[in-house]
């Protein structure tokens, strides 16, 4: 019997949601790939392996006495995004002239991302992250950036570079991996207390 739009008899015929053959994935239910994730990070382990990955990345967060620029920041977290990442498009972050001299200026872009974090963890936005000696940590205190260092094991080793999202955090179409794109930070240097144990 053919259900097309001349038939009116069974409006759930015309209409699969009403039938309930399509329908969203519920909140808090786990997909099929995202319950793959694990083995997704074993998978996207062997970059790094190889030798591939020669850029570690962190996410890092700094507690300033009175308001983000004044005094000295002290680091009150500190979060390496495993497995490694990849880091595209460093040579979009060139030299420019500035009043203080040579500085890096652009960004760049960083993928396969584990699904396991979330957005408000790649944003800086993690409730959790707070100094417990000051439970009123709030954004004028707290800067969340993500820094990027080379791992070759060169000697001096290079500096490393800071960089803050420029927009928001993507998924990928199977919601198992993250890209973001990170636009340069100052480089203006501070002295920061030492780094808490990771």
């Amino acid at each position: 019997m053919s259900y097309g739009r001349t038939t009116f008899a069974d409006v759930k015929a015309e209409m699969p949601a009403l039938a309930g053959r399509v329908h969203p994935v519920p909140d808090g239910q786990t997909t099929m790939l995202q319950s793959l994730a694990p083995s997704i990070d074993t998978i996207n382990q062997i970059p790094t392996d190889l030798g591939k990955r020669v850029y570690r990345v962190f996410l890092v967060h700094w507690l300033w006495p009175v308001k983000k620029g004044l005094g000295k920041p002290r680091e009150i977290y500190r979060k390496e995004i495993l497995p490694t990442p990849r880091v595209r498009d460093l040579n979009a972050t060139p030299f420019a002239m500035t009043a203080f001299g040579l500085n890096e200026v652009g960004g760049l872009f960083i993928d396969k991302i584990s699904g396991r974090f979330s957005e408000a963890d790649l944003t800086g936005r993690t409730p959790d992250v707070i100094d417990p000696a000051r439970p009123q940590t709030n954004l004028a205190t707290t800067e969340c950036f993500w820094e990027v260092r080379e791992s070759r094991g060169t000697v001096p080793p290079p500096k490393p570079r800071r960089y803050r999202p420029s927009a928001v955090p993507m998924l990928n179409r199977s919601g198992t991996l993250w890209s973001v794109p990170l636009t340069k930070q100052d480089d203006t240097s501070q002295d920061v207390e030492p780094e808490v144990a990771s």
